[in-house]
């Protein structure tokens, strides 16, 4: 992976960590450039009308901890879009497009990481397909594959169907960096969940387990590459 440039489109702070902390640890550890956007506030929603000003803090926090998280997995840089939590659906979906295009065309990644289609949580979905719309394989489009990551307590509370299941066919095994995505979660203070929820460390260990059952390691992430060009 030396000298490959790698973009995660994160819907919000710590997606990154959960959908594919592991992997751009170890991208990173061989020597790839590693870059991330989130396209919205992050837990925003959570506030009333009446409480802009806590809202502006804990935002403030929030970027903090995504810093310090970046850091632990090798990321290099990050870039914060500002649209609105749990509303990406009112938001034009070529505004969602182009703040994507913006970031590919100045970077130029060769591989992208984002969202699950079938997530509960919207604002996934959404992001998925805007970051599809933006890197269309056009003549000259830079990037050569994309991959879509799991969310715990998103993939696997959407849509039980068929066509909104998780089924990985990518495992990359993280077992030498798992600690990393670890102590990347663990930084997100604000965000920190206690076992059993899915998004607690102990989950994390359990899923990363349960994937390396799957591919024959000890832990592994899993991923669905939706179209690369070789």
């Amino acid at each position: 992976m030396k000298n490959k440039k790698i973009l995660i489109v994160a819907a919000h702070p710590d997606d990154e960590v959960l959908g594919c902390g592991g992997t751009v640890a170890k991208m990173a550890v061989g020597g790839a450039e590693i870059f991330c956007l989130f396209m919205g506030q992050g837990k925003s929603s959570r506030y009333g009308a009446g409480s802009r000003l806590k809202m502006k803090e804990d935002q403030n926090v929030l970027k903090k901890e995504a810093r310090d998280a970046a850091k632990i997995l090798g990321i290099n840089k990050m870039f914060f879009e500002d649209f609105p939590d749990q509303k990406y659906d009112t938001v034009p979906f070529l505004d969602l497009v182009q703040s994507i295009e913006k970031i590919k065309n100045m970077i130029k990644p060769d591989i992208v990481f984002t969202h699950h289609g079938g997530d509960l949580n919207m604002d996934h979905e959404l992001t998925l397909r805007a970051a599809l719309t933006a890197t269309r394989p056009l003549p000259g489009e830079r990037v050569k594959a994309i991959y879509s990551f799991e969310i715990p307590s998103s993939t696997e509370w959407g849509l039980h169907s068929k066509e909104g299941l998780f089924f990985p066919n990518v495992f990359v095994d993280i077992s030498d960096v798992f600690y990393k995505k670890i102590k990347a979660i663990m930084a997100y203070k604000s965000e920190n969940r206690g076992y059993p929820h899915p998004r607690s460390p102990e989950s994390l260990e359990i899923i990363a387990k349960h994937w390396g059952t799957v591919a024959g390691v000890e832990k592994a992430e899993a991923l669905i590459l939706i179209r690369e060009l070789k």
